[in-house]
């Protein structure tokens, strides 16, 4: 599902992820960062994805 999800056509111009590497509460985002964020990022090449840890 996030493969096939392009973000170059919206009106976004980048994606910014901030996290903490510890805290429990951002477990899920770092599970997403793990497992989807290569699909995510092979299926918009060209638009920037930022991830701030």
């Amino acid at each position: 599902m996030v493969s096939s999800m392009r973000l170059a056509g919206s009106h976004l111009r980048e994606l910014g992820i901030n996290l903490c590497q510890k805290s429990s509460v951002f477990a899920r985002v770092r599970e997403f960062i793990e497992n989807d964020h290569v699909d995510l990022k092979k299926a918009n090449v060209h638009f920037p994805i930022l991830i701030r840890k």
